[in-house]
């Protein structure tokens, strides 16, 4: 085995069992790759998540607030950090993420892919409404 390939495994290996979500997609947002960990928070298929793009697993809010907002600063600064959105699972179900994006860009600045990293976040939204409300 050479050494790419033991990375390329482990690599592989990290980005499926990861306990945080990842999600690749196309510059103008559709999802090219996801890992297991989004399929089993959203109760999706991967196939189901590749006919989607990023912003269609939103809310109604947080889909206005990623077109007029976030989209915007991710081509002005190629990235966005920390970024608390709620998920829509396919049953209505909401799921709180924090969120955080990456535009990979060629050498002259034209964009290639986003790459999301999403943490699951209700028990951390929870505990924060919690402090607010003492």
């Amino acid at each position: 085995m050479t050494g790419q390939t033991a990375i390329g495994d482990d690599f592989e290996a990290f980005f499926e069992q990861a306990r945080t979500g990842f999600i690749i997609a196309g510059p103008d947002g559709r999802i090219l790759r996801a890992n297991g960990r989004v399929v089993e928070w959203l109760g999706v298929t991967l196939e189901a998540l590749r006919v989607m793009r990023f912003n269609d697993l939103l809310a109604i809010s947080g889909k206005v607030y990623y077109e007029t907002h976030l989209a915007p600063l991710l081509r002005m600064q190629g990235f966005i950090e920390e970024i608390a959105l709620d998920l829509m699972r396919p049953n209505g179900d909401r799921l709180p993420i924090l969120m955080n994006a990456l535009e990979r860009r060629d050498s002259s600045g034209i964009p290639l892919s986003i790459h999301f990293t999403l943490f699951k976040a209700a028990d951390r939204r929870h505990y924060e409404r919690e402090m607010l409300a003492a």
